[in-house]
């Protein structure tokens, strides 16, 4: 058996090792595939979609299995594979056999760290949601920035849900968990753990991806968010206490939920990909308990945390902008933490709901290709 190379203007899937596996190569990217995953990844006939499920379970393929032949198909820009003991030809779309690649190198627009220098991002009317541009400038810059504000929202419940509903999420509105939120400004009713920057109920698993806060109203003049983005505080507190840094990192922490001390998680303030980036970062001051780490540790591990609490509370970190009623802010809760500017009276009340990454980026991918109504 001769092996072969069919490409399309980027990308190649070539039969190699006389059939036992095949070398797909697309930019710097070059990966052996063998001939059975390979043929684990066919698409089903009627399936146009190039992640669709698979159409067999892995054990109904022979484990002995030989790639004989691969045949490109420039009007589709896919593959047909035919394998040993087997008549029928398998469809190979390229998109596939690189998505999880393209997974691992992040989706989306770069991030762009923020801190107080940095202007609030730009308002979007809640009627422009209507266009799918709309959509997608807002969740550019909820990608790019960690956070996106809406104006002009209608303060019901049943606005608040078409919202989260065009940006995503995926059942009816009963199943949206809408929770009230009051911040009293006089410290009263504890509501004074809402002003610290903190993210949103890292006691769940999985925690929120993203928090959308709307203002129903306010009686406070001022009335500023409070922002910070981790990519910073996390860089900061990195160059100042590398050691820390990586102890936050290594050794989870105990969170519990606020209403119930048998809502917990046990969990690393710092979650990094493969890569070393920052994936996500866990800090809520009152849910914090405890870390489980070797005593030895603990007093590196508690001057870590001391030193990230006074990071995330400098002015000169935190990007604050003024909220009124009718307007959202959608967070990424494993990115940004949010807060309040503390005052001496009044109280603001919000509505806050939260949307799987999934959702979010779905939406976005939709938008991107043209397939969002």
């Amino acid at each position: 058996m001769l092996d072969q190379a069919l490409q399309s203007d980027s990308c190649s899937l070539s039969i190699v090792e006389s059939g036992a596996a095949a070398l797909f190569s697309r930019g710097e990217l070059r990966r052996r595939v063998p001939a059975r995953w390979l043929r684990m990844m066919v698409l089903d006939d009627h399936d146009s979609d190039s992640l669709g499920p698979r159409p067999a379970i892995s054990t109904a393929i022979p484990t002995d299995v030989r790639i004989r032949s691969i045949t490109y198909l420039e009007e589709v820009d896919a593959w047909d594979v035919q394998f040993e003991g087997e008549n029928a030809l398998f469809r190979i779309d390229p998109d596939r056999l690189g998505a999880s690649s393209d997974m691992l190198v992040g989706e989306g627009p770069e991030q762009t760290p923020f801190n107080s220098s940095d202007q609030p991002n730009r308002q979007i009317d809640c009627d422009t949601l209507e266009s799918p541009a709309a959509v997608r400038s807002l969740l550019d810059s909820l990608l790019r920035r960690g956070y996106a504000r809406i104006r002009g929202v209608k303060t019901d419940e049943g606005s608040f849900f078409k919202v989260a509903k065009r940006l995503g999420f995926d059942g009816s509105q009963g199943q949206l968990n809408i929770e009230r939120e009051v911040l009293h400004h006089g410290g009263r009713e504890g509501s004074s753990h809402l002003f610290a920057p903190h993210t949103e109920s890292p006691h769940r698993d999985p925690m929120p991806d993203y928090h959308l806060c709307l203002c129903t109203e306010t009686t406070l003049k001022g009335g500023d968010m409070i922002l910070v983005d981790g990519l910073n505080a996390v860089t900061t507190l990195a160059m100042e206490s590398p050691i820390g840094a990586a102890e936050l990192s290594r050794w989870p922490m105990l969170f519990v939920g606020e209403r119930s001390s048998s809502e917990r998680r046990l969990v690393p303030m710092f979650e990094t990909g493969v890569d070393g980036s920052l994936r996500r970062i866990i800090f809520n001051d009152r849910a914090a308990i405890d870390f489980a780490c070797p005593g030895d540790r603990l007093g590196v591990c508690a001057e870590a945390y001391e030193s990230l609490s006074r990071v995330v509370e400098r002015e000169g970190i935190q990007n604050r902008f003024r909220v009124q009623a009718g307007d959202l802010v959608v967070i990424d809760n494993r990115r940004v933490l949010h807060g309040a500017k503390s005052g001496n009276s009044g109280e603001r009340t919000m509505l806050c709901c939260n949307i799987d990454r999934s959702q979010i980026m779905s939406t976005w991918r939709r938008a991107r290709s043209g397939e969002l109504d």
